[in-house]
């Protein structure tokens, strides 16, 4: 069947911030005091009213907005962080984007053990959200816009991964990608693409006894690397695909002929071979991979690369620690 392609909507760039901050021992008045009276809420028209205030830690979050009669969504203008004791503003983070709603929502968004906050940016179809986020700077005490993208995203403080997934065409195609934070930067470590069954008769979409579209799994798009493995030196050599996601190199699967399930690898390290940098071309590395089942290290894979072009792999069993060389038959 034909494999559709469906890359990461970007969504950040309907958005523009400009964050300020007020030095703690200079805090200061805030320029908005007003909140929005239950009858501009009921005529749906304001300028520049608080419409929303939420607690978090020692600072008081508020939201500043505008909306015209006529409007859908309302104007976001800026986020008041207001130190809670005093009252007195400690940042302005102004906004130029509409929005959806206006309530915070609170999570440690990026696993370092502070509370952040979000707004929700809006609704697409088949439920797609995508919200704004912003991180509690220890260092400053402020909060940053963290640039994270994608719908629906889930964030997993046990693994410490965040997911992003889209349902689209009817909700016959469903995409999903899993990030790992790398200096508050997602990068991608997983990725999967579900499209529906159809009949081959008439084309229509194919449904289970609950009455739920039956997927199978197809690519997603064209990867970093790409390659047809195959084991050599055995009674019984056996052949594999293995993928690495993009140019971050996080992240990939390996996908064993007759088994019916992709095996996540994530890159774990890797080693300069030969320095190569002298000579204004990429240096020679090895890229050390984990083969993750059922959520442990199973093996690890140890690719030499120079650029996007792999010379050699091999995989070394967990259990035992033999080393298995395997052949590259196309990339």
């Amino acid at each position: 069947m034909k494999h559709i392609k469906l890359p990461i909507v970007s969504l950040l760039f309907l958005l523009t911030f400009s964050v300020g901050y007020v030095n703690a021992q200079n805090k200061e008045i805030p320029l908005f005091t007003e909140f929005r009276t239950a009858e501009e809420d009921e005529n749906e028209e304001w300028n520049c009213k608080i419409t929303n205030e939420k607690e978090l830690g020692c600072y008081m979050l508020q939201l500043v907005s505008s909306k015209e009669k006529t409007a859908y969504n309302s104007q976001w203008v800026c986020v008041q962080v207001l130190d809670k004791p005093t009252r007195q503003l400690v940042q302005k983070i102004e906004l130029n984007t509409s929005g959806r709603g206006d309530s915070f929502d609170i999570e440690d968004y990026n696993f370092d053990g502070h509370d952040d906050f979000s707004l929700l940016g809006g609704c697409g179809t088949l439920d797609n959200f995508y919200s704004y986020y912003f991180l509690f700077d220890t260092e400053t005490k402020t909060f940053i816009e963290s640039g994270f993208e994608g719908t629906n995203l889930v964030f997993d403080g046990s693994s410490k991964t965040i997911t992003s997934r889209n349902r689209s065409r009817a909700g016959a195609s469903v995409a999903s990608q899993t990030y790992k934070l790398v200096d508050n930067q997602m990068i991608l470590i997983e990725q999967q693409c579900l499209e529906a069954m159809r009949d081959e008769a008439t084309g229509n979409v194919l449904f289970n006894e609950d009455n739920e579209i039956v997927f199978e799994e197809v690519d997603c798009h064209t990867h970093y690397l790409d390659m047809q493995l195959q084991s050599v030196g055995l009674t019984t050599n056996f052949k594999l695909r293995m993928a690495v996601y993009d140019e971050n190199i996080a992240g990939g699967f390996v996908f064993y002929k007759g088994q019916a399930e992709r095996i996540p690898i994530h890159y774990d390290r890797e080693e300069v071979v030969e320095d190569r940098s002298g000579e204004g071309r990429p240096n020679t590395r090895q890229l050390f991979y984990n083969e993750i089942y059922q959520g442990e290290v199973n093996g690890v894979y140890v690719l030499t690369i120079q650029g996007a072009v792999c010379y050699d792999v091999r995989y070394i069993r967990g259990k035992d620690g033999r080393t298995f060389d395997l052949k590259i038959i196309s990339q």
